[in-house]
Formats: C-alpha cells, structure tokens, sequence
C-alpha cells in the first residue's frame, strides 16, 4: 500500500498540524485520492500508518503524537 503512505505524507506535509486517523481519512476522501471500498477505510489508513511506524521505527515517515500523526523529521 504504498500509494496510501505517499498520500497520506501529502496530507500531513500541507496540514502542517498533527492529525488524527480519521481526520486522514476524511481529506483523503475529499480529496478523492482514495475510493472506500470498505466500510471501515478509517481503520485502513490508520493500519498503514501504523505498519508503516512499527517496521520502519525511527525511519519512518510519520510518528505518532498526543494529538495524531505528524511527519518524522
């Protein structure tokens, strides 16, 4: 699911603020990057942020905070 990280990386650089998993999801849809085909498409993003954080650790693109996800600088 690399088309997911590189969007959601778009998402967070314009943001510019953390945001959460469904907050993604929602600009995402807006944006009309990704079609739902499920009924949970929340749940998806927010597993590919988090695979994304646990295989690649300190490496990763984003890092979890209090208030959502931001890019790892």
């Amino acid at each position: 699911m690399v088309i997911y990280i590189e969007e959601i990386r778009i998402i967070l650089k314009k943001g510019k603020r953390p945001m959460t998993s469904r907050e993604i999801t929602d600009e995402l849809i807006r944006r009309r990057n990704i079609i739902p085909r499920s009924r949970t498409p929340g749940a998806t993003v927010s597993a590919r942020i988090v695979e994304e954080i646990k295989f690649k650790k300190e490496k990763s693109l984003f890092k979890k905070t209090p208030k959502g996800y931001i890019l790892n600088k």
